[in-house]
Formats: C-alpha cells, structure tokens, sequence
C-alpha cells in the first residue's frame, strides 16, 4: 500500500513540475517576443525616414507601435527642405514649381524631393481604412500634390487639417493613446482620435463638410 501511495505522489510531483517547465517556457517565449518588438520599434524611431514620398503607409507599421511611430514623426515635425533647388515643371505652357514661402503659411505642409511633390504630415500620419469624408485625400499622402498653380488647393486642405490638428493637440494634451484596436469602417469604438474627429463632425457642419 505505501509503496504504491509513494509511486503516486511521486508521479503527482513530477506532472507538477512539467507544468511549471511549461509555463516558465511560455513566460521566456513571451519576453523574446516582446524583446523583438521593442527592438524593431527603437530601429524603426531611429531610422524615420523624412521624405514624405518614400515614407511606409502608417498603416503598414504593426498596429502596437503605430502610437510611437505617429508621435516620433509629430516630435520631428514635417519635412521642409527649404534650402532646395526645386525644379520647374511646365503646366499649361506656363514654368511652375514649389514655392518655399507655403511653409510659412502652412506649417503642416511637407515636400518631397524624390517625388517633386507636397504632402500632408497630419493626414500621413492619421489617415486610415475609415475615412468620415474626403479630408485626408490620396493627394496629399500617397500621390502628393504636384499642380503647383492650384494653390487654393493647398488652402481648402487647411480646413480638414485644422479639425486634425485640434484632436491631436487635445489627445497629447491628456496623454491618450490615437490608436484603436479596430479602426475599420465596420467597427463601434475606431480610438480616441478617429471618434474624437467624428465626433466634433456630428456637431458642427462646417467640420463635417471637410472630414
């Protein structure tokens, strides 16, 4: 009887000791992975890339370190090489280019040498899967904006960037997070600043009509 007790308790110890191996194996497998993240992440702050045109999608970071990433770029501010020769493009017969002085004016504009072309900081870095409206268009962050004898272009995209610039002094402000975890089109809760901006366009028309 006692040895057969002692076969079991023996047993019963050795189950509970591969369950412990277990779990300390998922907690270093858990840590190498975060470890991995948090080394990718501090590459990808240490190598931002200025050129607006040559730029990943903000959508194309890991939706864990988008944050980050949004607030690194916010921190270094938008690409504007003013010392730039820019060239001349030939528009309807007529010798245009990009004029330095748009920086001045909108300080959310960015240039990109590579692409000959204006962007948009804010709407690169908050533009997502859901759009309430046409605010952050494709001009102004994946194509860039070229018809530089379309300036009022330029001014009509200040209505749409000012109602984003708004959250996103208001979300640094409290020290929120800009992320959901589901900020598709058929989500009910796309983040602090996707609601944040759908909500100011619910109760204001003119921000509705640009966002």
């Amino acid at each position: 009887m006692e040895r057969y007790f002692k076969r079991r308790f023996a047993s019963t110890t050795s189950s509970s000791d591969n369950v412990g191996s277990s779990s300390s194996r998922d907690v270093d497998i858990s840590r190498d992975v975060d470890s991995s993240k948090e080394s990718e992440l501090q590459d990808i702050l240490a190598n931002l890339i200025a050129d607006p045109g040559l730029r990943p999608q903000m959508l194309e970071y890991d939706p864990n370190i988008r944050d980050e990433v949004r607030r690194a770029y916010l921190q270094k501010g938008p690409c504007q090489p003013k010392d730039h020769t820019f060239p001349q493009t030939d528009l309807s017969g007529y010798d245009r280019r990009f004029n330095v002085k748009w920086f001045d004016e909108f300080d959310w504009l960015e240039y990109s040498i590579s692409k000959d072309a204006a962007f948009c900081l804010y709407c690169y870095l908050f533009k997502s899967n859901f759009r309430i409206g046409q605010g952050c268009s494709d001009a102004f962050t994946e194509m860039g904006f070229r018809n530089w004898k379309k300036k009022d272009k330029i001014r009509q995209h200040v209505g749409p960037v000012g109602t984003s610039l708004d959250c996103v002094r208001f979300l640094l402000r409290q020290g929120l997070p800009f992320r959901g975890h589901d900020e598709s089109d058929t989500s009910s809760n796309k983040g602090n600043y996707l609601e944040l901006l759908q909500f100011l366009a619910d109760h204001d028309e003119k921000v509705k009509a640009v966002v």
